[in-house]
Formats: C-alpha cells, structure tokens, sequence
C-alpha cells in the first residue's frame, strides 16, 4: 500500500473516522457612545485570528450587543484573537464612530467544560467598548 501512496490516505482516514479535537468560542461584544449615555446599534463585530482569518461575524443590536459563537478544529491552545467594532453605516445609527480593535489572548487555563477526550471546552471573551462620535 505504501508503494502505490495510499499509506498516507489510510493514516488521514483513520484520524478523521476516530475524531479530532476542537473546542467552541464565545466572544460578547457590547458597544455604548463615548460617556456610556447610549448603547450603539448597527456596529460590525468581527473575530480575527492569525492576523488575517475571519473567524466571526456579527452586528450589534439595539441594545448595542452582539454575541459570537464559533468551533475551531484543531488543539486547544494559547490563541491571539483581535476583536474588531467598525460603524459601516455611516450616521444611521446614533451617530457615526470611530472603529476600535482589541487584542485578547485565550490561555489554555481558559477553556471550560471539556470532556477529557476530543472536545477541549469553550472559551468566554467579553469586551465593553466606548467608541469616540468621528
């Protein structure tokens, strides 16, 4: 089999049919005006990872909250996010504001709720953001 190149395919094969580890994100986002007298509405959320993956999409609601949940495939690990609040609507919503970005580092000790096997738990990320009026 090794000859012909399926040894390879057999081994990937194996990996996928007995499972693979992942873990679930939950990132919470809420956005106010400057002096926090309004909640933001109509705000894009977004979930960088490695810099330049999207991982999350969302929109702030009247409330000016918005709440992201994603699954990762892969080991649970120290992982950089940036977690990104971008006004694409101009002054439709309370105003118009400048964008603002977070930097935040899930640490293994973070993750909860695993099952000792495959599934490494989930992670909770929650940011208040005061934006300035542009």
């Amino acid at each position: 089999m090794a000859l012909l190149g399926f040894g390879g395919l057999t081994t990937a094969c194996l990996t996928v049919g007995y499972g693979c580890p992942h873990a679930d994100y939950k990132v919470y986002v809420t956005a106010y005006n400057r002096d926090g007298s309004k909640a933001i509405m109509g705000l894009k959320v977004s979930v960088v990872e490695n810099g330049t993956d999207t991982v999350a999409l969302g929109m702030t609601n009247r409330h000016g909250e918005c709440s992201l949940i994603y699954s990762w495939t892969g080991w649970a690990e120290m992982k950089d996010i940036k977690i990104g609040v971008d006004d694409i609507d101009g002054t439709a919503h309370e105003g118009e504001f400048a964008s603002e970005v977070r930097e935040h580092t899930i640490l293994p000790e973070d993750y909860k709720g695993d099952d000792g096997d495959w599934y490494a738990g989930s992670a909770y990320v929650a940011y208040e953001f005061f934006l300035e009026e542009k």
